[in-house]
């Protein structure tokens, strides 16, 4: 019996370490997560202003908790609505540093700082102290983070980097890969100061960088030796050491830089390393699920009846944030058809060569006009159109706004976008959208190029440089225009 007691105390212990060197899953909840910041070593300061940024619901829109409520002994206390565990980030601008730690719904987070070991290079305890759930990870995650992290791979693929593979092959590539990953981990388990789940966190970490910077074998290659990245064929052994590592179905995966489309990376490795094993953690699920249903409404179309009722059932941490996205979403649309404030137009198939742009900017002559190359599934384009919006209401009138795109476009799901961007819209050949991005020497989209009242192109611009810089020139009528010799009325 004694014997028997013993041995079960034992597995029980052993269950906690193993227990201990895991992440939790994702916990879901609608009550507040606190937070507590204790700086020790406080000095006050009348222009310190404390930042907490955080995830909100599944559509993944950023949010900051702004406050300057700092007591005179360093204490700050706040409050955010978490729909699930994430890594935030707190920035207190006194001590020129920002730091990320796991906070949970309903659950308290201490956090102490101690304003001298910070900026202490040769401090022999951590700055950074945590209370809470996930303490062990959160004071590691904030004390190395800087020295333990994925740029300890990635920048050795970058500038002076990618020397190391001139004149090498695949093989090589691999064999190169193994070994940063290798030494890495090796670094890693050395550090006596890391706690055991933080350990096998970076482990995951690493694993998720390395098999990512090995999708980019043969383009890495081809950049490092003047060739095409077609000169380079993956043999069919390229994958057989990363097959084995669980890359996203670990509750390690869920506080890492792919958590934002989990599933998509998941799917893509497995049809790049041709397995199925590559899965997402259990926990994971319901968000996952609340994300289709956002990305559906994102794309302009309402839930079914039946969906709605799913809703309830398949992601309830996110049931009323999903049921407003779609009221909101059918009624922009409702508004939009009784109201259109978009127009489809198009310009001849047959023009060539500058005359394409020609025909685009003739009608808008007597007024600036802003031409906005795009695609449908560009998504720093639609970030942009998001920023321009404001501007757009304010120069209503006084600028003409005009879109194009071609078939790399799909239609279909053009016609469901247009009608929420006021403007006219062209949807041109392949050839001619070619041209114009030619034209005007574009590497990509966003392209945005700006017209005077005369139809001559006044400034370029690749990629949205801000509302303030083209707003600048569109309404100043001095910069970059210039009046042709005869103006034809």
């Amino acid at each position: 019996m004694k014997r028997t007691f013993i041995i079960a105390m034992a597995l029980m212990v052993c269950a906690l370490c193993m227990a201990q060197k895991q992440l939790p899953g994702l916990t879901y909840g609608s009550e507040p997560a606190t937070l507590l910041l204790i700086v020790k070593h406080y000095t006050p300061n009348a222009d310190d202003k404390v930042t907490l940024k955080y995830v909100s619901g599944a559509s993944g829109e950023k949010k900051s908790v702004y406050n300057d409520e700092i007591s005179t002994t360093g204490e700050f206390r706040t409050s955010v609505v978490l729909s699930y565990t994430q890594l935030v980030t707190l920035t207190f601008p006194d001590l020129e540093k920002s730091v990320q730690f796991l906070m949970t719904p309903g659950k308290e987070t201490v956090v102490t700082v101690d304003a001298k070991l910070l900026n202490d290079p040769n401090a022999k305890k951590p700055a950074w102290t945590f209370k809470g759930d996930n303490a062990d990870f959160n004071k590691d995650f904030a004390n190395y983070g800087d020295k333990y992290s994925s740029r300890n791979i990635l920048s050795q693929l970058s500038g002076e980097g990618l020397k190391q593979f001139k004149d090498k092959g695949i093989a090589d590539y691999r064999a190169t890969m193994l070994k940063m990953y290798a030494d890495c981990i090796a670094e890693v388990n050395a550090d006596k100061r890391l706690s055991g789940v933080y350990k096998d966190y970076m482990k995951t970490v690493y694993q998720q960088t390395t098999a990512t910077a090995m999708t980019g074998c043969a383009s890495i290659l081809a950049y490092a030796n003047g060739k095409k990245a077609t000169d380079y064929v993956m043999p069919e052994d390229y994958w057989n050491e990363v097959k084995d590592w669980n890359l996203f179905g670990t509750d390690n995966a869920l506080y890492t830089q792919y958590v934002s489309s989990l599933s998509e990376y998941a799917s893509s490795m497995n049809d790049l390393m041709n397995v199925t094993t590559n899965t997402v953690p259990e926990s994971f699920g319901q968000l996952a699920k609340a994300r289709k249903y956002c990305a559906t409404i994102d794309n302009l179309q309402v839930l079914t009846p039946e969906e709605l009722q799913k809703v309830a059932a398949d992601c309830p941490a996110f049931e009323q944030e999903i049921l407003d996205k779609n009221a909101a979403m059918k009624a922009m649309l409702e508004e939009n058809a009784r109201n259109p404030q978009f127009v489809i137009k198009s310009i001849p198939e047959d023009l060539k060569g500058e005359d394409v742009f020609k025909a685009l900017v003739e009608p808008y002559k007597g007024k600036p006009t802003l031409v906005d190359f795009w695609a449908t599934w560009c998504g720093p384009c639609k970030a942009a159109m998001k920023t321009i919006e404001p501007l757009k209401q304010e120069l209503k009138g006084k600028v003409n706004f005009i879109y194009v795109t071609g078939p790399s476009s799909p239609k279909e799901t053009w016609n469901k976008m247009i009608p929420t961007i006021h403007g006219d819209h062209y949807y041109v050949t392949a050839e001619q959208y070619d041209t114009l991005l030619k034209q005007f020497e574009s590497q990509g989209i966003p392209t945005y190029v700006i017209v005077d009242h005369y139809g001559a192109v006044a400034h370029k611009h690749i990629g949205y440089p801000g509302n303030e810089v083209i707003k600048e020139e569109l309404t100043n009528k001095h910069l970059g225009y210039k009046k042709p010799d005869i103006v034809k009325e």
